[in-house]
């Protein structure tokens, strides 16, 4: 807890707002997790009015936090302006988030097809897959997330397990 606090004086940057906030969430102090999650917000607005930008970082926050349409608009913003694995990857996140898990999928497909193996982005292709009802791939997915990194994220890691399990386990 100290270093992600330690983290955040030293650079107060949307994403570390949003993982330190993660981590307080799946530690049950959600009152805390606010906090930092109202600090996204303000630096946002800070970015924004001094002509910045991260899309990136708030796309994958309110596709996480419940604003599908704030989610798709970030992404769609990102990925206008540059088309790599990250806009990709978030703009699945986002299309799922949104209840469009078809035109997701080909989305995170591309965000995972270089094989750099990045644990969120191919839980993002398990979820979608999962919804999908392509459960031989979701379970793929969601044990590859898990072996390239068990712990790469406070919030998604177990939910990664509890989906694996209910899909029947690792293949």
């Amino acid at each position: 807890m100290r270093t992600f606090q330690a983290v955040v004086n030293a650079s107060p940057l949307p994403e570390h707002l949003v993982e330190f906030g993660a981590y307080l969430e799946s530690q049950g102090r959600t009152d805390e997790a606010g906090q930092q999650f109202a600090l996204v917000e303000t630096v946002r607005a800070l970015f924004e009015a001094s002509g910045a930008s991260d899309d990136l970082t708030m796309a994958l926050f309110a596709a996480d936090h419940g604003d599908p349409a704030a989610a798709l608009a970030a992404a769609q913003a990102e990925y206008d302006r540059r088309q790599n694995v990250d806009s990709h990857d978030a703009l699945a996140w986002a299309l799922h988030a949104a209840g469009r898990d078809a035109e997701a999928l080909p989305h995170a497909q591309q965000a995972t097809a270089l094989g750099g193996r990045n644990a969120l982005f191919l839980y993002h292709r398990g979820v979608i897959e999962a919804a999908l009802g392509q459960d031989d791939q979701a379970r793929t997915s969601l044990a590859e997330a898990l072996e390239t990194n068990p712990y790469f994220s406070p919030l998604h890691a177990p939910r990664a397990e509890e989906l694996l399990g209910s899909l029947g386990g690792r293949p």
